[in-house]
């Protein structure tokens, strides 16, 4: 039976070694792209275009989650500096709901 040998010290002494490296720029997912990409997650986009013609529908994607952040930024501000430590949402639930 033929055996299948393993390269010798010597062959592997003789290989190319390549010492080049190739980065790669990662992109990173800034604030307004990301507060569209939530907003189109949760709200469904055909019903609200065939609703409401696609201008008004355009201007409402661009309007609507700005409006809904305020409030939103502004609870999470005040639940924060009333209940410090580190959890957020699930210190408030539980003091909330025990």
């Amino acid at each position: 039976m033929d055996e299948i040998s393993s390269p010798s010290q010597q062959q592997l002494q003789q290989l190319p070694i390549s010492t080049t490296t190739k980065t790669i720029k990662e992109k990173q997912l800034t604030l307004i792209p990301l507060i569209f990409l939530i907003y189109f997650e949760v709200a469904g986009k055909e019903p609200t275009v065939q609703a409401a013609r696609p201008l008004y529908a355009i201007l409402g994607f661009l309007i609507f989650p700005f409006i809904w952040s305020i409030p939103e930024a502004l609870i999470t501000a005040e639940l924060s500096t009333a209940y410090p430590g580190n959890g957020g949402f699930v210190i408030w639930a539980d003091r909330a709901f025990g």
